[in-house]
């Protein structure tokens, strides 16, 4: 009895491994020596490196993208001005570009929806075969001895956070329409905020589950 009891506890332990390997998302966007929350990686930096990850077995012949959207919504022009430096990982970058809308077009996204959307800046780039450990924004390393690709950017967002509630960053590819991929993207819990000081995280995480929830209800409709 007691040998089928190990048994099925280590073949139970051996499923578990198995899952929590396979629950690492396709992509992911940090930020080093950031918070997690509970539901985003952040920080009160206002200079901060950012890194995409995109897990062993992606696709490194797409061209990625990521977005850093004002919060709370606004779709004027800000004061401010966000400068983007690649550092490590990174090919064919193209230098963030200003607009103001919805990447994601109808389909809606939390921090855009609902109309007009916001502003936001976005750059694009594609991995260049750089790797690291494989980790999990939300845990940490993984400790499954897999890679996995990386990009790291330096993101220096001047007096922003002066201006908003914070500046929050997605990453996804695109589809032929050039909107924004529902399909191809770090999931909620796998992007990163800037907010302007430790005080606001708690209402900030609270505001980003909130409008987090209300993304993925659009997702459905």
């Amino acid at each position: 009895m007691r040998k089928l009891f190990l048994a099925v506890m280590l073949f139970s332990a051996f499923l578990l491994m198995g899952t929590t390997a396979s629950a690492v998302p396709i992509l992911q966007l940090g930020i080093d020596g950031g918070t997690y929350d509970g539901n985003t990686t952040i920080t009160s930096d206002t200079n901060f490196d950012l890194i995409a990850y995109l897990k062993d077995g992606g696709d490194t012949s797409l061209r990625y993208y990521i977005s850093a959207a004002v919060v709370p919504q606004d779709p004027s022009t800000p004061s401010g001005s966000l400068t983007v430096t690649p550092v490590m990982g990174v090919d064919a970058y193209i230098a963030p570009t200003a607009n103001s809308g919805n990447p994601w077009g109808t389909g809606g996204h939390g921090f855009f929806n609902p109309a007009p959307g916001t502003f936001y800046w976005e750059w694009s780039f594609e991995f260049d075969g750089y790797t690291v450990p494989e980790v999990d924004v939300a845990s940490g390393p993984t400790g499954s001895g897999k890679d996995i690709y990386a990009a790291i950017f330096n993101v220096d967002i001047d007096n922003l956070l002066a201006e908003y509630d914070a500046i929050h960053f997605d990453l996804y590819a695109k589809e032929s329409s050039g909107l924004a991929s529902n399909n191809i993207k770090a999931p909620f819990s796998h992007d990163a905020s800037a907010v302007p000081e430790p005080a606001t995280l708690l209402l900030l995480g609270g505001g980003l589950v909130g409008l987090a929830g209300f993304g993925r209800k659009r997702f459905k409709k």
